[in-house]
C-alpha cells in the first residue's frame, strides 16, 4: 500500500474499534494487504463470464441477460 502513512491506517482501524498501533504493526498490515492486492490484480481471467457486452455505448455498458 505505497503511499498511505501511518496516520490513515490507524484513523481507519480506529473506525474499526482498534486503540492504536505500532509502525511496525502497520507495516506488516500494509504487506499483507501489498500481497493480497497483488493476488487480485494477477489472477487469471481465463473462464470468467462478464455481465455487459464490452460495448460502451453513450448510454454505458449494455448488459447481458444472466444466463
Amino acid at each position: 500500500m505505497l503511499g498511505v502513512s501511518t496516520r490513515r491506517v490507524e484513523d481507519l482501524v480506529g473506525a474499526l474499534g482498534i486503540a492504536s498501533l505500532s509502525r511496525s504493526e502497520v507495516s506488516r498490515m500494509c504487506a499483507a494487504l501489498d500481497a493480497e492486492v497483488d493476488a487480485f490484480r494477477h489472477r487469471s481471467l481465463a473462464g470468467e463470464r462478464y455481465p455487459f457486452d464490452g460495448q460502451i455505448q453513450p448510454g454505458g455498458p449494455t448488459l447481458l441477460a444472466p444466463g
